[in-house]
């Protein structure tokens, strides 16, 4: 007997983001992207200097939002028998910011956030200031209940919205407000003409050096810093330095997130780098490199609607930076690091050299005593004169090395320099010295007497 298959559905209007929340939130954890939804239609205002007043509140599990920008315009939309404030807050997909028409540059970009809000919440408010009216409009479980008109005060905000999320769709009701502090501490200092409140408390002022120091963990007295390159309405600066680890991290439009054009930046950096020091490696440059990029983009693309993961190829904007790379790898900080790894190879590779040759290689012509350590070895002036030492030396304590001509005065040689010459690679086996790694070398005898 055949079972019958399941009934094809239609979900409608915001029933889909009530079944399957993280879809569009990310995490049902906790509420905590819900303020991000509508704090970024605040900053679209701010960052299009269409505001400079933005403040978030949150009391009681109750989240407001308010900026003194332009207002969400009011208006009839074809098709539809209400206005677009509550279309905007009721369908998914609508809004005004699906073209560069309304905004530069635009922070929110997907039409879901209001309405994503409002299908997650027990109740939202929303006020704007249309002409000289106040319209508030009134939802509970997502439906309008109420919709009024007064006469606007100079006290009210061209955009409110007010909302608590409804407890069934998070495991917790707590707001990571530690999170979202540290976001308008970011837009503080991207937007340095705003005014940024939360919980009634101004943010300070930090600037974007100061921030990207705290991203990257740079102390305050260690090197930091920036390129910019524009072309309007878009903006990007390279924040830079070396440290102990390598850290990448960067904003978009004021959302902290990772995406390929970190590594594209790092691709650019690296490449001016080695037309400038061919022997490094990108293994050698970007080793301790810490970048933070931050960027105004027009039309940014994320992976999935928190917006954590930037996936656009913004290479036209960040190959802008490219002549002021070339002139930043020639200044003494980066002149200084670059150097440093170049002479470490070098010793690395003088490293590997000794290492191929035993303590006492064959041809070495030392000839040893029979106690490990010896007493002592005598440098002596040829075979001729290494005659008489070994006819009376003490055979098992005292050892000579017979050095027959000049050696090389290695005062101004580099270290692959020196032991390129196979008389002193022979006359330090014999003495015993790591000429790389002093520590680690093996003395062989208590003393060393030169007998000219």
């Amino acid at each position: 007997m055949s079972k019958a298959s399941a009934k094809i559905k239609v979900l409608e209007g915001l029933d889909h983001v009530r079944l399957r929340p993280e879809m569009y939130i990310g995490s049902t954890y906790d509420p905590a992207h819900l303020v991000t939804e509508i704090l970024d239609n605040a900053l679209d205002e701010l960052a299009n200097d269409y505001a400079d007043k933005v403040t978030v509140a949150i009391k009681d599990q109750v989240v407001t939002v308010t900026d003194n920008g332009r207002g969400i315009p009011v208006h009839n939309v074809d098709g539809f028998d209400v206005d677009s404030i509550v279309i905007a807050a009721t369908e998914l997909f609508s809004g005004a910011k699906f073209d560069n028409k309304a905004y530069g540059v635009a922070i929110g970009l997907h039409g879901v956030g209001l309405a994503v809000t409002n299908a997650l919440s027990e109740w939202l408010v929303i006020e704007v200031i249309n002409g000289s009216n106040l319209n508030r409009y009134e939802f509970v479980n997502s439906t309008l209940t109420k919709q009024t008109t007064r006469q606007k005060t100079p006290n009210d905000q061209s955009t409110s919205v007010s909302f608590k999320p409804n407890s069934k769709f998070f495991t917790t009701m707590g707001f990571r407000e530690d999170a979202i502090r540290k976001r308008l501490y970011l837009i503080s200092a991207r937007v340095s003409n705003s005014t940024i409140l939360f919980n009634n408390e101004i943010i300070p002022k930090v600037t974007m050096n100061e921030l990207a120091r705290y991203y990257l963990d740079i102390e305050e007295d260690h090197y930091l810093t920036s390129i910019s390159a524009k072309r309007d309405p878009q903006s990007v600066t390279m924040y830079i330095s070396y440290d102990n680890e390598k850290t990448s991290m960067g904003d978009i439009n004021l959302n902290i997130c990772t995406g390929t054009y970190l590594t594209t930046l790092t691709t650019l950096f690296v490449k001016q780098v080695s037309n400038l020091y061919p022997t490094l490696t990108r293994g050698n440059i970007t080793s301790g490199l810490k970048i933070y990029c931050s960027a105004f983009i027009q039309d940014p693309r994320f992976e999935g609607q928190v917006k954590n993961k930037m996936v656009k190829d913004i290479s036209p904007l960040l190959e802008l930076l490219v002549p002021r790379m070339k002139a930043l790898v020639t200044t003494p900080f980066f002149k200084a690091h670059f150097e440093e790894i170049i002479e470490k190879k070098a010793l690395a590779g003088a490293s590997k050299k000794l290492k191929k040759v035993k303590m006492v290689g064959a041809g070495n012509p030392l000839k040893d005593c029979v106690n490990k350590p010896g007493d002592t070895l005598y440098i002596v002036e040829g075979d001729s004169a290494g005659g008489n030492f070994f006819k009376f030396r003490d055979g098992k304590t005292e050892a000579y090395f017979p050095l027959s001509g000049k050696i090389m005065n290695s005062a101004n040689k580099n270290i692959n320099e020196v032991l390129s010459s196979k008389k002193m690679k022979y006359f330090l086996e014999a003495i015993g010295i790591d000429p790389l790694n002093r520590e680690q070398s093996n003395f062989r005898y208590k003393d060393v007497i030169i007998v000219c």
